[in-house]
């Protein structure tokens, strides 16, 4: 995903104000407010974890869960923008309050109403996604989605930037859209295109005022598409492939909106600050790359949180006999070939001199490789684990054994109990 920072440089717009959209703001707002989930996102909250702890959490690979925002959205400047959008300042920053979401910038700059929705509407749609490409990991009619393995991702090779589209036709089996705009960031400013491109209408996910549509019902209009790939698994077996799919999300703005608050690689700081949203995100419950589970984020390396494994300094989440993934593989050195982190929490089931048995959320049973002498190390420190105890886990596996529940001690890449 782009940073959430959208480090931009705005414009001014003209306002554009109707009954119609206030009125759908008004009714899309409340209920936001009735289903919104904290507002810290994941992504922040890892990268304020300790090193060691960014490795037992295999961040180059999916996060434990995916950052998302809304439940669904509409932004556009109402017939009384002065109940929308409130202004004041606070040292050298201007801050926003629209709808209960906060923007802020540097005192030096102007924004108009139109500049603020355009924004909020292009961290909601990629809030918005987030969410769609999370639930694409839950299990459906015998088949599941993974991330492709951390050896194709590493340094973020396979990201695809979002663009605006035209979707100019579609019919019983593809989707035409021709590509207007790059919507990038400071390592690839935003730009104009000029291309036409035609998907399998199967991969192509529409989303009309937030809520997923027939595609047919996005024809002829603008949208923010993401693209991403994954690898497509067919339950009890090992048949796996990649699959690109298509999330194209109908606005509400018209495209010279969007162009002015698009990334065009401009950093600046202090009074001269660009706008963003400091407190953009929330939290999703599936479980990454295991998506028949779920998993709640709030838990993970919270303090009390007990650290199955030992180190040389003491109790540690993060086992030091895992092989070497993610972040722990050096600057220029090669990811282990077909392996992607999987987040698992449950229930003890069972404990044995070999082994901790865990039952998830879905009821599937995860074995642990953990021997009586792992035990007694840990009590040590703690009580003694017990059947009962709740235990989270990042483990890694090959994409050609997805079925896999028994995870052997290298491959176990977190254990704690919370």
């Amino acid at each position: 995903m782009n940073d959430i920072r959208f480090e931009s440089q705005l414009v001014a717009a003209t306002d554009r104000r109707s009954d119609d959209t206030n009125n759908f703001v008004k009714n899309t707002m409340q209920k936001i407010r009735a289903t919104q989930q904290p507002k810290k996102s994941f992504r922040h909250w890892l990268a304020s974890r300790p090193f060691a702890q960014r490795l037992a959490f295999g961040a180059i690979a999916a996060a434990v869960v995916s950052i998302v925002s809304f439940t669904s959205y509409a932004y556009a400047v109402g017939s009384n923008p002065v109940d929308l959008i409130k202004r004041w300042v606070e040292g050298d920053k201007v801050k926003v309050e629209y709808q209960g979401r906060t923007f802020e910038y540097g005192k030096s700059r102007n924004y108009s109403d139109a500049a603020v929705t355009a924004l909020a509407e292009a961290n909601t749609v990629q809030a918005l996604d987030s969410r769609a490409e999370n639930d694409m990991y839950v299990p459906k009619n015998g088949v599941e989605y993974v991330t492709p393995p951390a050896d194709e991702t590493a340094n973020g090779a396979s990201y695809v930037y979002p663009y605006f589209a035209t979707i100019t036709s579609v019919d019983a089996t593809t989707v035409t859209l021709h590509k207007d705009y790059l919507w990038g960031d400071k390592m690839n400013p935003s730009h104009d295109l000029d291309e036409t491109i035609t998907v399998p209408l199967a991969a192509f996910h529409a989303f009309v005022k937030g809520e997923p549509a027939q595609a047919a019902a996005a024809q002829d209009q603008l949208a923010m598409v993401y693209t991403n790939t994954y690898i497509r698994h067919v339950i009890g077996t090992e048949q796996v492939d990649h699959e690109t799919n298509y999330f194209g999300f109908v606005v509400t703005h018209k495209l010279d909106d969007f162009k002015q608050v698009a990334g065009k690689g401009v950093t600046s700081a202090g009074k001269d600050e660009v706008i963003f949203e400091p407190n953009w995100g929330g939290l999703s419950y599936i479980c990454s790359n295991n998506g028949a589970d779920t998993c709640d984020v709030r838990t993970f390396s919270q303090k009390g949180n007990q650290g199955l494994f030992t180190s040389n300094i003491g109790p540690s989440t993060y086992n030091p006999h895992s092989i070497r993934y993610g972040e722990e593989i050096p600057t220029g050195g090669s990811q282990p070939k077909g392996i992607i982190s999987r987040s698992v929490v449950g229930a003890i089931t069972a404990i044995t001199d070999s082994q901790l048995t865990v039952k998830t959320s879905s009821g599937a049973l995860w074995n642990f490789a953990y021997t009586a002498a792992d035990r007694a190390a840990f009590a040590k420190h703690f009580n003694p684990l017990k059947v009962g105890d709740h235990l989270e886990s990042m483990v890694l596996e090959s994409i050609y054994n997805l079925d896999n529940r028994t995870i052997d001690a290298a491959h176990i890449m977190s254990l704690e109990r919370y």
